[in-house]
């Protein structure tokens, strides 16, 4: 399997969560950063287009935990700000409106459901559900019975 050449962002300073990394290099191949660090500890691929973004910031992508985003204007907005994920309710007539899952570019969408029941949890996991919000009327010892007897099967 022939993969695509690598492109490296070399020389900015990566913004990290406890110390930057001053001259980074970021390498990214079939749009997945495969490796980050220093330049002199990170070897860049033969085969790699090279940007030279010295005095640049690498920062990574941010994620929006309770959005909202029904237009291609917001999608733009999110990504402009660096936003590349967003977590929102994808519930008919709620206060934000349903997602709009047609937006390209788009950040990747990590639809959100409130669980209410705690048959719920169960339908959740059948549907592979990512990000479930719990209703405040569930009982931790509902919550702890229904994951429970998901993990047994």
């Amino acid at each position: 399997m022939l993969l695509a050449a690598a492109l490296v962002l070399a020389g900015g300073t990566i913004v990290g969560p406890k110390s930057d990394i001053r001259n980074a290099v970021v390498i990214i191949r079939d749009g997945k950063i495969v490796a980050a660090g220093p330049q002199r500890r990170v070897a860049v691929p033969a085969d790699a287009r090279v940007i030279d973004v010295s005095g640049a910031y690498i920062v990574p992508g941010l994620n929006d935990a309770f959005a909202g985003m029904n237009s291609q204007s917001q999608a733009n907005a999110y990504l402009y700000m660096g936003v590349t994920s967003i977590v929102g309710s994808d519930l008919p007539g709620g206060r934000r409106g349903a997602l709009l899952k047609t937006a390209r570019p788009s950040p990747r969408i990590h639809p959100f459901y409130v669980i209410v029941k705690p048959e719920e949890v169960d339908e959740a996991a059948r549907r592979g559900d990512e990000v479930v919000v719990l209703d405040f009327s569930l009982t931790p010892e509902q919550t702890r019975a229904r994951l429970s007897s998901e993990r047994a099967s």
